[in-house]
């Protein structure tokens, strides 16, 4: 699976799914709970193996439209076509947490996106470690 969105990341960042919904809130899960459980079994480091997934904020930069809109690609809800921004704030710290050091670009722009969401809020209930990791990174729990 890593290897197969590295390739489908490309340059600028992206997902094995054009629906945002999938891209921006289910998938990153994936890698982050590989990563964590990677350092907690073994002490291994591995996110800097895995690029791509410091593309997230790039991406969703890319596919957000002004007024907090997105297209609605893939089976997408167009009831409202609002982006899907729910898991993002969680996302974005855990990119701070894992390529703080490695891609300070990405990890700056991840901070950025927190600032300017207009939910700042954790997503607890797909991860029992995001407080932890928010602990790690410097992040308060709003």
């Amino acid at each position: 699976m890593p290897h197969y969105r590295r390739r489908i990341a490309g340059d600028d960042g992206g997902c094995a799914s054009p629906t945002l919904g999938y891209a921006l809130q289910a998938n990153p899960w994936a890698e982050f709970n590989f990563f964590h459980t990677m350092r907690s079994a073994f002490g291994l480091d591995i996110a800097t193996n895995w690029p791509h997934v410091a593309l997230l904020p790039n991406y969703a930069i890319w596919n957000r439209l002004p007024g907090g809109l997105e297209f609605g690609a893939g089976d997408a809800s167009h009831r409202s076509n609002t982006f899907p921004d729910s898991h993002l704030y969680t996302h974005m710290a855990q990119i701070r947490h894992f390529y703080g050091d490695s891609r300070r670009d990405m990890a700056a722009l991840a901070a950025w996106i927190q600032d300017t969401l207009p939910r700042k809020s954790w997503f607890l209930g797909a991860s029992p470690i995001t407080p932890f990791v928010a602990v790690r990174i410097g992040c308060t729990l709003r």
